[in-house]
């Protein structure tokens, strides 16, 4: 999705990576991740991608952070 979406590696969060499969609680630890270390700015657009059991998959595309 990353390439389609025009990111870079250097753009993303990938949980997974540092603590294993934490189910659905990736989107939000990756999210609380990236406010803590790349300080996103207010009204910046964030893309939440997930892939799970089962096949299950979703995305998201929001703006930081929600009213």
């Amino acid at each position: 999705m990353a390439p389609r979406a025009g990111l870079d590696p250097e753009q993303l969060v990938i949980a997974g990576q540092d603590v294993g499969n934490i189910g659905a609680a990736s989107l939000p630890y990756a999210l609380d991740r990236a406010v803590r270390t790349r300080g996103i700015a207010p009204g910046e657009l964030v893309l939440l991608a997930g892939f799970g059991a089962g096949l299950t998959w979703g995305h998201a595309l929001i703006s930081w952070p929600p009213s």
